[in-house]
């Protein structure tokens, strides 16, 4: 990597030990979670394990995707990949994220459901319902970050003209501000707000079970001095 003009000399040393610390983590995390869930599944056939295994497998795909960009980094912004390489990269590690997030609220989802009627989430058998769930996660973020499959390509830097660089301007400037506007919006922001509105439901719901047990184990203990 060439140093540019006002870069610390121990920025890429630091970029290097902070990629190096956070890639292994996210590698061995996320592979230690498929192995997992695929080891507990065969007990016992929890959908949340289905969850969880679509959030790593998704994650894990990120991690190593991540690189192409490291590569690219240490060439000053040289692509290697060529065009291909270049478009399914960028495309799959957008769809990735954005698999993510959903799997994210998928789960909150379901946690919400298990604590406000316990009884009723272990008796119900969705696993089919649950499974679709999966799979509409996954189309919608594959069919969302579609348009990057055109809009990426390798262009050849201006300036040096040896150079390559995987560049997001086929949409141009309008184009890819509305479609990155319009997927935060409905793939980020409104996500977001569901899974803070989920969790906020979760501590209401389990303030108010405690309230009622205590209340209960209070009744009871009136109950028996009485008699």
């Amino acid at each position: 990597m060439v140093e540019e003009e006002g870069m610390s000399p121990y920025f890429p040393t630091i970029f290097y030990c902070l990629y190096a610390i956070i890639f292994t983590l996210a590698f061995v995390g996320n592979t230690f979670a498929l192995i997992t869930c695929y080891k507990t599944y065969k007990v016992t056939t929890s959908v949340l394990l289905c969850y969880i295994a679509s959030l790593a497998s998704a994650d894990l795909m990120f991690t190593l995707l991540s690189i192409f960009d490291l590569i690219a980094f240490i060439g000053n912004g040289d692509w290697f990949g060529g065009n291909p390489v270049c478009k399914i990269q960028s495309f799959l590690i957008e769809s990735c994220y954005t698999v993510s997030i959903l799997t994210l609220v998928a789960i909150s989802y379901e946690r919400l459901k298990a604590v406000s009627s316990p009884v009723l989430a272990r008796a119900q058998n969705r696993t089919t319902e649950r499974t679709i769930i999966l799979k509409i996660i996954w189309v919608i973020g594959i069919a969302s970050c579609g348009p990057l499959l055109y809009a990426y390509y390798v262009k050849k830097d201006e300036e040096t003209s040896d150079k390559s660089m995987c560049v997001n301007e086929y949409m141009g400037d309008l184009g890819r501000q509305i479609y990155y506007a319009i997927q935060a919006g409905l793939l980020f922001v409104l996500p977001l707000g569901l899974m803070i509105w989920t969790h906020v439901r979760i501590v209401q719901l389990l303030s108010r079970h405690v309230k009622t047990r205590n209340s209960a184990m209070t009744d009871n203990r009136d109950g028996l001095k009485t008699t």
